[in-house]
């Protein structure tokens, strides 16, 4: 699978306008005609021609063969070849052809950061105003799609505001639009206020008459992209030792609340026309009234209708986002009543009460908002059969469901064709088949986590990966998945251990890092030149891993880390899924855990959550069970929300388990927060960090 897979090549209408084909003038060149398909061109003809030509012909051939490797699927030879080209030497039409061409190399390679640093080299920024309109178009979709690729959506969304004006057909701007508004809903509220606050010099509402919103626009400047490597800034302050331990409620890194700018994507600031930035101002502020009402479809639905009367004449006032365009059928076909099905006593009891306590918080404080609340009515699915169960919640009148929280009970239920009434599971089921109609499964599967793990440390560079894990049952799942996401990747796992916590830390990490080899090679090279004298040695661990993943608890981790860094391991990039967090702030044991980067739930984070102060109050919460908490809190913000989430691809539902979207078996993806242990805090990480190509 490509991850690149929505990024088009260059197509041959825009080689065509950059002048690769059919050139005027005495530039070689092999003709083919404008628009129709692809033609191979004879690759060693074309390099012996190049070989018999004066520069810059040469090249300009050179770029020719390049385009034909990177059709071919020869990228290593295309960027060979490219890297031969002196690009100074190209004139301006050329360059522009050279740029795209090894734009299209890179990412065909996986090598995102080199895309981008190609994409925003300071001639092709000076220039790109200069070409034709195809290749305009071309060049700011592919930055557009590549800045968001990295993370850095405010820049993707900056490059669509300066492409609109340039699209003359509706549907191809009505595309550009969803795309736009695709990358603002992958921004929190933070991000967005801050990005905002930018243009604060701009004013709210109707669109200037006089400003034309044709005007050529810019895009920004290579200054105020991202940092030379790619990476963004994420320091921390560091905090004091000794035993802080508190409840995460009081951390102060909230990633909503309280955001570190310094962890944010920088302001951009590109010569937009006063126009133009006016909507960019009103595209911000639309996203904040969405986000900003997830809990509450009336006040949502009232503050869009303020935000059009505000906002006249601005492109999302006259077609909205399709999601927003759902609101009142949403409002008007509302359940008005629930059934919550979940185990209240049993194995699963405790888990069921932590999920009803969590969709309960979320039920009144709704209330407290709202007096459109649905009914609800609880049944113990612990004992009984759970299709008479479902079935008795009907007749009493549900027309909305909300469980079971077993898989097995979740996989009963999905060998029906399809359910009388819209049904959000709280889990999987075990079958690959199609699920029956009316029911959508939701839970806090590691699936999601592992690939979201994956993407990020392949898009980070890595190729090569240990895995480190426990040898638990839910260790070797987790194990498995990863592999699996890795290898689908392109990735190779050159290592997988197992530790199984009983003191054996230092000898499995020992041998997975090969340390026990170099000293066996120390050894024997003592025996053959020991009379010589003494010989100075220190072990060497493997160097052809560029990650580890670790899977571990806590108390596993703090245990694991320091270990890696005694055995020569301390600069190995290490990831790990959220289980490495306990979810409160312990800054003298973290600290242990300093540099690993993690996935974890918003909930955790999230100091202003009145569900958690709830929740805190009225059910002495376990830690153990803070993420079922949030999984119930979720589950009451979803259900209202399953049509507009089926109909609306680009919608997400920014809730404490993550941002939320339905794929097309109706299962919800979750896509959770970054973060990073740093002093012994977990601290936001934002978009990726380049760390090789």
């Amino acid at each position: 699978m490509r991850l690149i897979s929505n990024i088009g090549r260059l197509s041959l209408v825009g080689l065509v306008a950059l002048g690769l084909y059919g050139c005027g003038g005495s530039t070689p060149t092999i003709d083919q005609p404008a628009g129709s398909a692809y033609v191979d061109i004879d690759v060693s003809a074309v390099l012996a021609q190049a070989k018999a030509s004066p520069s810059p012909q040469k090249e300009y051939l050179l770029l020719q063969v390049a385009r034909q490797y990177n059709h071919d699927g020869k990228y290593l030879q295309a960027y060979h070849l490219l890297t031969s080209i002196d690009p100074d030497i190209l004139d301006e039409e050329h360059f522009a052809a050279y740029s795209m061409i090894f734009s299209d190399t890179a990412l065909g390679d996986d090598s995102y950061f080199l895309a981008q640093r190609i994409l925003t080299n300071p001639r092709l920024n000076q220039q790109w105003q200069s070409f034709p309109v195809e290749t305009k178009i071309a060049f700011l979709q592919r930055r557009a799609d590549v800045f968001l690729l990295l993370g850095n959506a405010n820049a993707s969304i900056y490059e669509r505001i300066a492409l609109d004006p340039l699209l003359t057909e509706v549907n191809q701007q009505n595309a550009n639009q969803d795309q736009l508004w695709s990358a603002l809903m992958t921004m929190s509220e933070a991000e967005l206020q801050h990005y905002s606050q930018g243009l604060a010099g701009v004013k709210t509402g109707a669109l200037d008459a006089s400003q034309k919103l044709g005007t050529q626009p810019q895009p920004f400047r290579e200054e105020t992209s991202l940092n030379a490597d790619g990476s963004f800034s994420a320091e921390g302050s560091s905090s004091a030792d000794g035993s802080d331990y508190t409840d995460g409620s009081e951390n102060a890194e909230d990633l909503e609340a309280n955001p570190d700018e310094r962890s944010l994507p920088p302001i951009i600031s590109p010569n937009l026309t006063k126009a133009q930035q006016q909507v960019l101002r009103g595209w911000y502020s639309l996203a904040l009234v969405s986000k900003n009402n997830q809990s509450n479809l009336e006040r949502q639905l009232d503050n869009i209708n303020q935000w059009s009367d505000q906002w006249p004449g601005h492109p999302a006032s006259l077609r909205l986002p399709k999601d927003l365009q759902l609101l009142q059928q949403l409002i008007a076909e509302r359940p008005s009543q629930v059934a919550l099905l979940m185990p209240q006593q049993g194995p699963l009891g405790k888990a069921g009460q932590a999920v009803r306590d969590g969709f309960m918080a979320a039920y009144y404080d709704a209330m407290s908002q709202s007096s459109q609340i649905p009914r609800l009515k609880i049944y113990d699915t612990a004992e009984g059969n759970i299709i008479d169960i479902y079935n008795q919640a009907v007749i009493d009148g549900a027309e909305l469901i909300i469980g079971p929280l077993d898989k097995d009970k979740v996989t009963e239920l999905s060998y029906h064709e399809a359910l009388p009434v819209p049904t959000l599971a709280a889990n999987y089921s075990e079958l690959s088949s199609e699920p029956p109609l009316g029911l959508y499964q939701f839970g806090l599967s590691a699936d999601d986590e592992v690939h979201q793990i994956a993407q990020r440390a392949w898009l980070e560079g890595h190729r090569y990966a240990m895995i480190l894990t426990t040898q638990a049952n839910w260790g070797q799942r987790i194990a498995e998945a990863f592999r699996n996401s890795w290898q689908e990747l392109g990735g190779i796992v050159i290592n997988e251990s197992q530790y199984s916590g009983k003191g054996d830390y230092s000898s499995v990490i020992r041998q997975a890092m090969n340390i026990d080899r170099s000293q066996a090679r120390a050894s024997q090279l003592r025996s053959v030149i020991g009379h010589l004298g003494k010989i100075e040695f220190e072990p060497r661990r493997r160097h052809d891993a560029d990650m580890l993943f670790l899977v571990a608890q806590p108390t596993d981790a703090r245990q694991i880390k320091p270990t890696l860094a005694f055995h020569y391991a301390s600069d190995l990039p290490v990831y790990a899924t959220s289980q490495i967090y306990s979810g409160y702030v312990d800054t003298k044991n973290d600290r242990d855990l300093n540099g690993i980067v993690f996935s974890t739930l918003p909930w955790f984070f999230d100091q202003n959550s009145p569900e958690k102060a709830s929740i805190k109050q009225a059910a002495n919460p376990s830690p153990s069970y803070q993420r079922l908490y949030a999984l119930g809190v979720d589950a009451f913000k979803l259900y209202p929300r399953l049509k507009q989430l089926e109909q609306s691809p680009y919608t997400r539902l920014y809730g404490v388990t993550g941002s939320l979207s339905l794929n097309p078996q109706r299962q919800i993806e979750r896509e959770q927060v970054w973060a990073q242990m740093v002093n012994g805090r977990a601290r936001h990480l934002p978009g990726v960090i380049a760390h090789t190509e």
